[in-house]
Order: structure tokens, then sequence, then C-alpha cells
């Protein structure tokens, strides 16, 4: 069953298919990406990805504030091609890190974006509530 007051989201690793990934880099700090063009709020679960393969499911923790606010953060996301403005948000994310035999594939180009297929909705939703069993 769909929760329907959260929504799902999909957010990849790799700004503007740049080859470097800032997985490492959000999951480090325990923060989700995302911009004022897709807005995800707290309660949210957003897939982490690298190409098509969801590797993480985070719920967003607080609301996201611009990246700009935190200058400590400028050079790191140049260094991985993530434009360091005001439209850029952050949010502190509760990090599900899936195990390597419950990693599976999200075919979907865009870098961030929600989920309608209510397979992939189910999937995420039943991966983030069995999490601590």
């Amino acid at each position: 069953m769909i929760n329907n007051q959260i929504d799902i989201w999909k957010h990849g690793c790799n700004w503007e298919k740049s080859p470097n990934s800032y997985y490492e880099f959000i999951k480090d700090r325990d923060i989700v990406l995302g911009s004022t063009l897709f807005k995800w709020k707290v309660g949210d679960l957003v897939m982490i990805t690298e190409g098509f393969k969801v590797k993480a499911i985070v719920m967003v923790d607080e609301k996201p504030i611009k990246i700009t606010e935190e200058p400590k953060f400028k050079f790191l996301f140049e260094k991985y091609k993530v434009p360091f403005k005001d439209w850029v948000n952050y949010a502190k994310a509760e990090w599900y890190e899936l195990p390597k035999n419950k990693v599976f594939e999200y075919k979907v180009q865009r870098g961030a974006a929600r989920v309608h297929k209510e397979d992939i909705k189910e999937t995420v939703l039943t991966l983030w509530n069995n999490r601590n069993k």
C-alpha cells in the first residue's frame, strides 16, 4: 500500500552526466541534494542512484536549504560538477544503503525525478519498511 502523504523520488549522483559520482560525499554527510525544481519534503523517500542502480534509499529529515548557505561545500561540489547556486539545495536525511542483493535498477535517464511507477514505489516502501530487519 502506497502512503499518499509522501512522495518517492529518484536522485542520480552524477550531475550533468559527470563521470565523478558524489555518492560517498552525500552518504558520509547524511544528506540528499535537490533543487527548486524538485521539491521533496520532510518524510519523502529518495532513491539514490549511480547510473541506473539504486544503491540507497533515504528519508528526508529536514526542510531543504540552499547549498550556498554552506560555503564549506563549495570546493567539493565544484569537484563533482554540482553548481554552487541558490537553486541547488540539500537536506539532512536518514540513509539506508541497500545490501548488494537488494540493489535494483530504475532505468530513468533524468538525474532527479518523481517516481510514478507503482511497482517501483512498492519496492522502495517495502525495502524502507524492512530496513531494520
